[in-house]
């Protein structure tokens, strides 16, 4: 399993490096352009998510200046490991796996108890209402 993994994965690497090497400077331009797009989109739900919580948590400006600035953090944490050559894909997995449980732990010490059983409810709601589909 391991073997296929690492095989696909340079394969991925090796399409990669093909396709960056026939695309026109314009073409490249354009992907650029189109990844900022998707951050700057990524960027706004962001930023709704967090209005959202704002208000069915009830948090205060406080909370929601540290965790704007936690997930700052970890956003570019993640980006760094996606964006390091030298990981395999299965260890970019498993620090993201860790960053995740980071970034949960942060939130934890953020919110108190009363916040915390709330987004514990809401989660149970949301996925009530999956099941009931």
């Amino acid at each position: 399993v391991k073997e296929a993994r690492d095989k696909k994965e340079a394969l991925r690497k090796e399409q990669k490096t093909n396709m960056m090497s026939i695309l026109t400077p314009a073409q490249k331009i354009k992907m650029e352009n189109l990844k900022k797009n998707r951050e700057a989109k990524r960027d706004e739900i962001v930023a709704k998510r967090l209005d959202k919580m704002k208000t069915k948590l009830n948090l205060s400006n406080d909370q929601v200046a540290k965790i704007k600035r936690s997930r700052e953090d970890i956003h570019n944490q993640s980006k760094d490991i996606r964006d390091n050559d030298q990981l395999s894909r299965t260890e970019k997995k498993e620090k993201l796996m860790v960053l995740k449980e980071q970034t949960q732990n942060n939130l934890k010490s953020i919110l108190t108890p009363e916040q915390i059983n709330k987004i514990e409810e809401l989660k149970k709601n949301r996925i009530e209402k999956k099941q009931a589909r």
